[in-house]
Order: structure tokens, then sequence, then C-alpha cells
């Protein structure tokens, strides 16, 4: 049915530069002390023109309750959709190092925010079509941590795990 098909075809290919930038102090020639600030995740993506039927699957006049002229009876929209959501964190932390054995901890401050937007219109973008979505959280903050412990093997391999605390936010 040549009035309900459509397609779509779309690409998209995102790059997502976070930043990172972190100091460290020595203490003692075993102890020392950091601060870090970067970006845990974020990004989004935005796609625009995403045509489709509406989303009841009526006409444009049958949506609206009233007689459109010339488009009231396609059931064709555009769909755009936007999101974003990032979250950053600053950790301060200590480290201490003795012989072949490192232990590291830090203290995660959390921050994050997300939003969503999608609307849907004509193709011809005079109308608005009922069904979208507009999305903006609170600024979210949280507390969280990280332990890590190493072990020098040799002179150029070290085995090493870390433990970071799940954020809820």
């Amino acid at each position: 049915n040549p009035s309900i098909s459509y397609q779509n075809n779309i690409v998209e290919s995102p790059k997502a530069v976070l930043p990172y930038i972190g100091l460290i102090k020595p203490l003692t020639e075993n102890l020392g002390v950091g601060f870090a600030v970067y970006m845990q995740g974020g990004g989004g993506g935005q796609f625009k023109n995403i045509k489709r039927q509406t989303p009841n699957g009526k006409s444009l006049s049958e949506t609206f309750g009233t007689d459109i002229p010339i488009i009231g009876q396609d059931k064709k929209i555009v769909e755009d959709l936007t999101f974003r959501f990032m979250t950053a964190k600053s950790t301060f932390g200590a480290g201490y190092k003795k012989g072949n054995f490192a232990i590291g901890l830090g203290l995660d401050l959390v921050y994050g925010f997300m939003q969503l937007k999608r609307t849907y219109q004509d193709e011809a973008r005079s109308l608005t079509i009922p069904g979208g979505i507009r999305y903006q959280s609170d600024n979210a903050y949280t507390m969280g941590g990280k332990i890590g412990i190493s072990h020098n093997v040799t002179d150029h391999i070290r085995i090493a795990y870390s433990y970071v605390m799940r954020n809820v936010i």
C-alpha cells in the first residue's frame, strides 16, 4: 500500500572526544595524592527527517479532528530525534607503593544529566503532530569510589585489579 509505505536510510558516525585532566603530587617516596576531572561517558545523537507513518496510523485530518486542505489525507510524517547525556567525574585519590606492590583509593564526585526530544511534523513541516516527547532531567549528583591494586611481576609486566563502585544518578 503506497499510502503507508516508507523507507529510511540514515548513517551516523559519531565521534566523542572526552577530555581528561589529572594532577599527581608525591608526598613521600612511597605515598602520593592526586586529583582528576574527566568525562566518564557522554554523547548523544541527532536524527532528522526520519520518514514514517503517523503514530496513530490516522490521516492528518483525522489526527487533528478537522479538514486540512491538500495534506489532510496524508499519513506520512517526519520524525526528528535528539538526545544528549553526560556523566562527569572528579576524583580525589591517594596511592601507596611498597616494593612491587601498590594500592590506590579514590573518592568520586559524579555529575550527570539527560535530554530527549522527539517531534513529529508533516512532510512540509507546517504542522506539529501530537505524540512527541520532551524530557530534560534535573542535574544529578552522587558520590562513589574506587580501589585498585597492582603488582610488578617484572620491570616490563604489571598485573592490576581495580574496583569502581556503581554510581546511580
